[in-house]
Order: structure tokens, then sequence, then C-alpha cells
């Protein structure tokens, strides 16, 4: 499919939305309709995609979570993670499952932050700047904390 043609399909479903996010540079869009489902669109293997986009391994994560904890103030913190992997790391922009993934981490590890379902999508609802790709973050008003915890997290995966 063609972007003009997904871009008049979005246009035809405009009238049952309540809220959408288009990215067409990485291919996704996340819909919110009127009956409180999301409904996310993502395209595998994107011509777009950067050599970044590798997912990552469980071990890696793991590695790289342990690794910022000293930057993190609370469990609202993996939204930041949470934000990086789906924009440069390949994960699938499925909160539940890094929020069981990462809570896996936490129990695992003795973290000081359990990452509980809700915890990414809560953080979201209280931080518009999260629905936007990190790379515009700095220009969309996100919290100093939030970017220094993305460089930080940035600089620790592989």
């Amino acid at each position: 499919m063609t972007s003009e043609e997904k871009q008049a399909l979005l246009a035809k479903m405009m009238g049952m939305m309540k809220e959408a996010n288009i990215n067409m540079d990485h291919a996704q869009i996340n819909m919110f309709v009127e009956s409180g489902a999301k409904v996310v669109y993502q395209e595998v293997g994107s011509p777009a995609a950067s050599s970044s986009d590798k997912p990552l391994t469980h071990e890696e994560l793991t590695k790289a979570v342990m690794a910022v904890q000293s930057f993190m103030w609370g469990a609202s913190a993996y939204a930041v993670l949470f934000c990086e992997c789906r924009d440069h790391r390949g994960y699938p922009n499925v909160y539940t499952e890094f929020e069981k993934e990462v809570d896996e981490i936490a129990l695992e590890r003795g973290l000081s932050w359990r990452c509980r379902p809700g915890t990414i999508s809560d953080a979201f609802s209280d931080n518009s700047y999260l629905k936007l790709n990190v790379e515009k973050w700095k220009d969309n008003g996100a919290k100093k904390r939030s970017l220094i915890l993305l460089e930080k997290f940035q600089e620790e995966l592989p």
C-alpha cells in the first residue's frame, strides 16, 4: 500500500477517531477510536528503518535498564525507555508487552521500581511529548530529566 493510499484510508476513518498519531517516516499509526480501543498499524521492515532498528534481546535490554537506574525518578521513567525502544530499537508499540518484560527485569534484579500494568499509559497521559518520536522531544517541551535519561539509555544500548 502506498503512502497516498494509506493517507486516503485514514482520511475516511477520521470520523470515528478520537485521537491519532500518524508518523509516515516510520510507517506507524496509532489511533484511539470512539469505543476507547487502540488501533495500531506498524509496518515491519520499512525501507526507512535505520540499522539501529535491530530488535533488542532480553539480555541487552536488561543490561541497559540496569545501567540507567540512577537516572530514574520512579516507575513512570520506564516510559522514556519504552519510547527509545519503540522509535529506534524495533520494539513493537505495545505498552503491555514492554511493561511485562521490564517488570520481569525489575523482579529478577530487585530494582527499586516495578513496571506494573498501566505504568506506561499513565505516563503517556501525563506527558504528551511521549507520543512523539524521541528526536522531537527537546523541541516539544520534554522534561529535562526525561532527556537526560533518554541520552543515558541510548548510550547503554548496542
